[in-house]
């Protein structure tokens, strides 16, 4: 029995160890071809970012000052999370900003 149990998990070692990892390459000018001896490679999407538009970001989360202060990333989180959560997912993670400020800027989204 301990044979074979060793025998399984070598056999299931040996398999990990003989697979590629993956690289997704995002940047279309990103030449792949020295990665693919060594990796799985694959082409991303074209499209140029699943971020928000930069402006129209701003000129939505412009009509509350609090935002103002907040870094890059918070402010692309919260745009984001405005289109998918509900007004009490959003009040329980962003505690620092009223219900009305909330459902304003998820209706102006």
């Amino acid at each position: 029995m301990k044979f074979i149990l060793t025998f399984l998990l070598l056999g299931i070692s040996s398999i990990s160890i003989a697979q590629k990892a993956q690289v997704l390459l995002l940047d279309e000018d990103i030449d792949g071809t020295s990665l693919e001896q060594n990796f799985n490679v694959q082409q991303g999407s074209t499209a140029k970012s699943a971020l928000p538009d930069r402006d129209l970001r701003e000129e939505v989360l412009s009509a509350v000052p609090a935002i103002e202060n907040w870094d890059e990333l918070k402010k692309d989180i919260f745009f984001m999370d405005l289109a998918s959560k509900t007004i009490p997912q959003l009040k329980k993670k962003y505690p620092e900003l009223k219900e009305s400020q909330i459902k304003m800027l998820k209706d102006k989204r």
